[in-house]
């Protein structure tokens, strides 16, 4: 694992990005609009549960997100309260202050949900000024231009938008720094 070997310091706990989603949910009007890494089935969780703290309901675009969601749930990995899910045909029924969509596509990929959304081109997402898009997720090395020609348009159109670099306990990263692969070597002492 070599992503983020070039970061200095401990990375810090995945447990300080539930407040954060949950502070950027509290100052939103409209719908929060979630993006971040489909398997990221803890995040997903915390997401959900600052939803069922803040009385929103949740509805998942995206093939990569709905088929994780669909799966941890399966497993019992991940907990939906009984009567918080929307289906994405049925999202228009919701009030927009009191939907959270989490959606595919954290790194701008063409062709994905977000990135359909973003470009006002989804048949069933539409992000306007009222609402806040979270990026909780950062740009994965060779990503950038997408990641942040996506957080531009957005801004562009004058819709609220948070980022790890504009609010960083929106992620936490999974991939060991310097002193913790230091470490584990350390513990390990490979032969090679």
């Amino acid at each position: 694992d070599c992503l983020r070997v070039e970061y200095p310091k401990w990375v810090e706990s995945e447990s300080l990005t539930a407040p954060a989603i949950l502070q950027a949910m509290q100052e939103t009007e409209g719908k929060v609009v979630m993006t971040l890494m489909s398997s990221h089935i803890h995040r997903i969780q915390n997401t959900i549960s600052a939803c069922e703290k803040l009385n929103r309901k949740v509805v998942f675009i995206g093939r990569s997100v709905e088929q994780n969601v669909e799966i941890a749930v399966r497993l019992g990995k991940l907990h939906i309260p009984e009567g918080m899910k929307v289906d994405k045909k049925h999202m228009e029924d919701v009030p927009e202050s009191e939907l959270c969509v989490i959606v595919a596509g954290s790194q701008g990929q063409e062709g994905s949900s977000l990135m359909r959304a973003v470009y006002g081109e989804h048949r069933m997402l539409k992000i306007n000024q009222r609402d806040t898009v979270i990026f909780s997720a950062d740009a994965i090395p060779g990503n950038e231009i997408s990641y942040f020609g996506a957080i531009d348009e957005l801004c562009r159109n004058k819709v609220h938008v948070l980022y790890p670099d504009v609010m960083p306990e929106l992620h936490k990263s999974g991939h060991a720094s310097a002193p913790e692969q230091q470490e584990l070597l350390g513990l390990i002492r490979p032969k090679y």
